[in-house]
């Protein structure tokens, strides 16, 4: 029966090694905010986003997200109809 206790910890162990983006969540050092494919927004690049839009809007943690989503759907969009005018 040892075995089987030890066969879910180690898959679970397997399948969080094998996670590209929790091993950049746990980096300090992480420059890429979203990825849409081979596209990548940086945080400078969301700095600027929300540092220079036309009205005023409260940079926090939440905005931030709400933004790099917003970002992530435009660009799988661009994707999905760049993809369709190319058949």
């Amino acid at each position: 029966m040892r075995p089987l206790r030890v066969l879910p910890l180690a898959a679970a162990i397997l399948g969080i090694t094998a996670c590209n983006g929790l091993k950049e969540a746990l980096t300090a050092h992480v420059d890429v905010v979203a990825r849409a494919g081979s596209q990548e927004l940086s945080v400078t690049r969301l700095g600027d986003l929300l540092g220079n839009a036309k009205i005023q809007v409260p940079v926090t943690r939440e905005t931030a997200a709400i933004l790099a989503d917003i970002w992530t759907g435009y660009q799988q969009l661009a994707f999905a109809v760049a993809r369709r005018f190319a058949q």
